[in-house]
């Protein structure tokens, strides 16, 4: 192997190191949570009394959030900087979590769910902006091949994952461990 290949691999695993904690990790734990609470969201709204028309629409309001979200992360961005945004989206995150976790009615469900998708498409942004200013223009291509990789290995993961802790509890109980375990990314 030439020395400049070997020295262009060895720059792009020390920036891969770098990065691995403020966004390989969190980015890991999201995938997994997201997709443990995928199935659990509409469960839990119908338990609480929406019909199936209003299942799918707390669960499209967490799509439609994360739309809504990248506007305003963008131009927070560059007023705060990306690891303040970041902090902000997840904020955001385990707010939604919370009220999710606490309610019995359907619109109250429905709004944590926009949150939770706002939330997400902030913190989503963010992770790319930072991720542009911290890797060089010729490595970013692997750099975000790798966190498309883990947002693989998180589905992957994590609809296994609902099963276990959600059997035996009762629907809030279930919807809390999985949206609490959503907001892991914030304790990282």
């Amino acid at each position: 192997m030439p020395r400049r290949v070997a020295e262009e691999d060895d720059a792009l695993i020390a920036v891969m190191r770098r990065i691995a904690l403020p966004v390989y990790a969190p980015s890991l734990f999201s995938a997994i949570a997201q997709n443990a609470v995928q199935i659990l969201l509409p469960l839990y709204a119908l338990e609480i009394g929406g019909g199936a028309a209003l299942a799918a629409a707390v669960v499209g309001l967490r799509g439609a959030g994360t739309m809504i979200g990248d506007v305003p992360a963008g131009l927070l961005v560059t007023r705060i900087g990306d690891k303040g945004v970041m902090i902000v989206g997840l904020l955001a995150v385990l707010a939604s979590v919370l009220a999710a976790s606490v309610t019995t009615a359907v619109p109250l469900l429905a709004f944590a769910s926009l949150g939770f998708g706002t939330g997400v498409g902030v913190w989503l942004l963010a992770r790319m902006s930072f991720i542009t200013e911290t890797v060089r223009q010729h490595q970013r291509g692997r750099v975000i091949s790798v966190l498309a990789g883990l947002q693989r290995a998180g589905a992957l993961v994590g609809r296994p994952c609902r099963l276990p802790p959600a059997s035996g509890a009762s629907w809030p109980r279930r919807c809390w461990r999985g949206w609490a375990t959503a907001s892991a990314p914030a304790y990282s």
